[in-house]
């Protein structure tokens, strides 16, 4: 898109604009916060570049990719290489700093364009987005001097595969729809439990100890279902 196309979108869609909140975004009328980070407003062009830009399908497709390919590097990192001294490691954290800018460029974008919290449809008002942001803050602390080396900021990097979730809306209704539904699950659950308990009792009661603390000296027990253990082991 040219500059001079991109001009003639923003004059049309302040037309439609008729409060603090809306934007004119592809023939839909979006709703964000009034100001992103207290200062930038649905006017400014900046602002409505950002939102163009994070309701555009190829950016959804573009984050898609990145998290697929990123999480094919993490899957074949051999994570036994604590020192990052084979090649393959090598090579898949020379891309790592590829893989953080970028998801720290679609939040930046995000935050712009939809204002970061204390709003409506704010980037943080999301639950998903917490989990975007806590990768995104790990890995910028990872990068730092000095803290490459501490393992749980590596952990982090395993979340990476996850935010695929919220990036498909028919996955993220499923999740949604799979943790509604735990509360419903919990007196399965303790019906369950109770049956596990009562055939532990059975269970106890019917071998009577004769498992316990014993090493035997025959595979299989006599003739008279009797084991054979050596009598000096206690």
């Amino acid at each position: 898109m040219s500059i001079k196309n991109f001009d003639a979108i923003y004059r049309e869609s302040i037309t439609h604009v008729k409060d603090e909140n809306s934007f004119w975004v592809r023939g839909k009328l979006l709703k964000y916060n009034k100001n992103s980070l207290g200062m930038v407003d649905n006017r400014t062009k900046l602002r409505f570049a950002m939102v163009w830009i994070i309701t555009s399908k190829m950016f959804d497709n573009i984050v898609i990719l990145l998290i697929f390919i990123n999480s094919i590097l993490l899957g074949i990192k051999d994570y036994t290489d604590t020192e990052d001294l084979s090649e393959k490691n090598r090579i898949i954290n020379y891309f790592e700093p590829f893989f953080t800018y970028s998801f720290l460029t679609e939040c930046i974008c995000k935050v712009i364009g939809q204002g970061f919290m204390a709003g409506k449809n704010t980037y943080l008002s999301e639950a998903w987005n917490w989990l975007d942001f806590t990768v995104v803050i790990t890995s910028l602390l990872e990068s730092l001097p000095g803290m490459d080396g501490v393992k749980v900021l590596r952990t982090f990097r395993l979340l990476r595969p996850l935010r695929s979730l919220a990036t498909m809306p028919s996955m993220k209704v499923l999740i949604g729809t799979l943790i509604s539904s735990i509360s419903q699950l919990s007196g399965i659950m303790g019906l369950a439990f109770f049956f596990f308990a009562i055939f532990s009792i059975l269970g106890i009661s019917l071998l009577d100890g004769k498992t316990h603390w014993r090493c035997y000296m025959t595979p299989e027990p006599d003739s008279n279902g009797i084991w054979e253990y050596d009598k000096t082991d206690r």
